[in-house]
């Protein structure tokens, strides 16, 4: 029967950002999920270019055909994502980075910030379901980044609170809000200095 096989991604390497260091909230990761057809993370750190390997070697065909891959972007901004396939798309490593919300498409002006990659498995017949990986991004921060020495977007400044985004929604499983701005900064050669946090109402606090 021509049945098309099944698409099975999962992560082989990553650089998850750690509480407390990265980012700030008891009980937080940014880890949300892992099955077969979907890896789903938060973008909770401040780094603003993110790298994942992803293996499609699961995938299985119900006949033992081989498989062929293809990996491609879903859902974001082209010039922000990088795709590279490996070991004749078996793997792949995928680069992100920061993206504000955008419009869904151009005759759709809702706007997402969500990122959607996906991993098909062809074996000659109709082509798998999709194996999605998926980044979602903090709509209700602003966000500003720069290029750093070595060409990746790195924080020049993150506002937590924004009130030009106070209405904003945002899940509070996902999103703890927070009362504060941080401001970067970085010594001559490029070196992280570290920031300043700037509270609502409040003082500076280095």
């Amino acid at each position: 029967a021509a049945l098309p096989a099944e698409a099975r991604i999962r992560v082989v390497g990553e650089e998850p950002g750690t509480e407390g260091v990265d980012f700030f909230g008891a009980g937080l990761s940014e880890r949300l999920f892992d099955t077969p057809q979907a890896v789903a993370r938060v973008w909770r750190a401040a780094a603003g270019r993110r790298t994942m390997i992803l293996s499609a070697e699961d995938s299985r065909d119900a006949n033992g055909r081989p498989l062929a891959f293809t990996w491609a972007l879903l859902q974001g901004d082209p010039a922000k994502v990088a795709i590279e396939p490996l070991d004749d798309g078996r793997r792949a490593r995928v680069t992100i980075d920061w993206h504000d919300p955008f419009p869904t498409s151009e005759e759709n002006p809702q706007t997402t910030a969500r990122v959607d990659t996906r991993a098909f498995a062809h074996n000659g017949a109709p082509d798998s379901a999709p194996a999605i990986l998926s980044w979602s991004f903090p709509a209700h921060e602003t966000r500003t980044y720069a290029p750093g020495p070595d060409g990746a977007p790195r924080p020049v400044s993150i506002d937590y609170a924004d009130p030009a985004k106070a209405r904003t929604y945002a899940d509070p499983l996902l999103w703890p809000r927070a009362a504060w701005r941080d401001d970067y900064a970085y010594g001559p050669d490029g070196a992280p200095l570290g920031w300043t946090r700037i509270r609502a109402e409040a003082e500076p606090e280095t």
